[in-house]
């Protein structure tokens, strides 16, 4: 899985791009990136949810920090997902617009 820093993000950011923020419920709701998909990894469900997502697409995974998304973007890998980057510095390194 990829590293990179979570502003570099939007410099990446095309069609087949999607950002996935699995932080928790309340976290989310305090301020997100636009479009961002919520997937929360504390969710009994979290492996069935992902499961549903296609896997030829590029998932950029962010958190707070940049822990729970790189255990999110491992656990992809290990059900098959090949294009997964974790968004180092999550939410607290994020200097772009929340919504």
């Amino acid at each position: 899985m990829n590293n990179i820093n979570v502003n570099a993000w939007v410099e990446l950011k095309n069609e087949n791009a999607v950002l996935v923020d699995v932080r928790t419920f309340e976290e989310y709701n305090e301020g997100h990136i636009k479009d961002s998909l919520h997937i929360d990894i504390f969710s009994p469900s979290f492996i069935v949810e992902i499961e549903k997502l296609e896997k030829n697409k590029d998932y950029y995974i962010i958190c707070k920090s940049g822990g729970r998304s790189m255990t999110a973007g491992e656990a992809m890998e290990n059900i098959g997902f090949s294009k997964v980057t974790n968004l180092a510095g999550g939410m607290m390194a994020w200097m772009g617009e929340q919504v």
